[in-house]
């Protein structure tokens, strides 16, 4: 880092508007601090860095790993329009991260110019450590200049849809060639029935032999190309599943609508690695879109090497995902 940078930064800001209000959501609170005008208009909202309470530490296993992976809704990535007073702000784009991680940049600075420019911080985010904090910067769409702002200007934020996860981490013992009803209680209390329709073993070689002999998919892209990406596609399905082994697939539905999210007990255990998710959406060859029960089909493949011989698989209904509505806020 060099000095130009500093007053590249100090520059940046043509105006700055204070608003300072502080949100409840359940038992968490969230405070917007103000907008900042440079190259575009901004929004600045501290809140929980929900991953943890407690200064991060490397996850040793894949269950650490993932009880941390997007359990939580990022609630203001997903606003759609903040309206103040009567002028509506149309959100472009938005970012998400650790307070601590922001350091040093512009959006530590611009949480300073709010200072200098009368921001009181509330007691209870003076006693968050930055490690437990995030700031959500919201990108205004269209905006040359800040709408005026007093403090009994109303403020009117609405939310798009967001895909919330909710854990459960459920031991359930998977077997091919069965099917099975499974029901768990979900994080309103009521009783949730799913039916896994099917088990089955899943020759990832097979397919992605098939997939990468499909001259469409390289069209356009000369031969020199075209290897390389093979060779990488082929080196990374190596690790997760060797070939002569499968991986295992679900079809299910579920009364409510909600996707599920299966692990192996053996992936769980084993160390996070770096060739992604221990899990993977995909179809397993299903085109019906109605199950015998009258439900959705769903399918998902779980990236476990099996033998071909496998029979029983302990596994865990590691988390659900659903789907909220639209929502507005009024601070």
């Amino acid at each position: 880092m060099k000095f130009t940078w500093l007053e590249q930064a100090c520059r940046s800001w043509r105006d700055i508007r204070v608003i300072g209000k502080s949100l409840q959501q359940g038992d968490r609170r969230y405070h917007i601090a103000g907008m900042a005008l440079g190259e575009e208009a901004r929004l600045y909202v501290l809140g929980p860095y929900l991953e943890t309470d407690e200064p991060r530490r490397p996850a040793r296993t894949q269950r650490q790993l993932q009880r941390g992976s997007g359990m939580w809704v990022d609630t203001y990535l997903g606003l759609e329009e903040i309206r103040i007073g009567t002028r509506r702000l149309r959100v472009g784009g938005s970012t998400g991260q650790p307070l601590v991680d922001h350091f040093p940049s512009e959006e530590v600075l611009v949480l300073y110019e709010f200072l200098r420019a009368g921001w009181e911080v509330p007691g209870w985010l003076k006693e968050l450590d930055w490690e437990c904090l995030e700031l959500w910067t919201l990108e205004l769409s269209g905006i040359k200049r800040l709408p005026p702002y007093t403090p009994d200007t109303p403020i009117l934020l609405r939310h798009g849809a967001q895909t919330v996860r909710h854990l459960l981490e459920k031991p359930v013992t998977l077997t091919v060639g069965q099917s099975r009803t499974l029901s768990f209680t979900d994080h309103r209390g009521e009783t949730v029935r799913c039916y896994i329709n099917g088990v089955s073993l899943v020759d990832m070689w097979g397919e992605m032999d098939r997939m990468l002999q499909d001259p469409c998919r390289w069209a356009g892209l000369p031969p020199e190309q075209v290897q390389p990406i093979k060779e990488g596609i082929l080196s990374a399905l190596e690790h997760k599943c060797p070939r002569g082994m499968y991986s295992l697939g679900l079809e299910y539905e579920c009364r409510q609508d909600l996707s599920l999210q299966f692990y192996t007990k053996a992936f769980l255990r084993s160390a996070p690695r770096n060739e992604g998710s221990g899990a993977l959406i995909l179809s397993t060859g299903s085109r019906r879109r109605t199950g015998p029960h009258g439900l959705p089909v769903r399918a998902c493949t779980l990236e476990t090497a099996l033998p071909p011989d496998a029979k029983a698989v302990p596994a865990e209904l590691f988390a659900y995902y659903e789907q909220t509505e639209p929502w507005e806020e009024t601070v």
